[in-house]
């Protein structure tokens, strides 16, 4: 499954894809893969890149044409969580 918002909410932020990398925790070729549609896209990961660009999973996926999240029941308490994950990662 190709899922091109993916791609387009990483460059509108101007990040790489090992940027991506970073917060979900798998490595570029990976992501590639999966930013390319050669690979689905776990479920677990796109959940992740939605609270990354503070998204639906719902827009991710052209369900929905509104970018907005959702009211989040639960958030990664969300991108301090995220942002604890690169900067953790960026250190070592």
């Amino acid at each position: 499954m190709y899922l091109k918002r993916v791609k387009e909410l990483r460059e509108s932020r101007n990040l790489t894809q090992n940027d991506v990398c970073k917060v979900i925790g798998i490595q570029q070729p990976q992501y590639n893969r999966y930013e390319t549609g050669k690979r689905d896209f776990p479920l677990h990961y796109i959940i992740d890149v939605a609270l990354l660009f503070n998204t639906s999973v719902d827009y991710i996926l052209e369900l929905s044409d509104n970018s907005k999240p959702y009211k989040r029941i639960k958030t990664l308490e969300n991108k301090d969580y995220l942002v604890k994950k690169i900067n953790n990662k960026t250190n070592k």
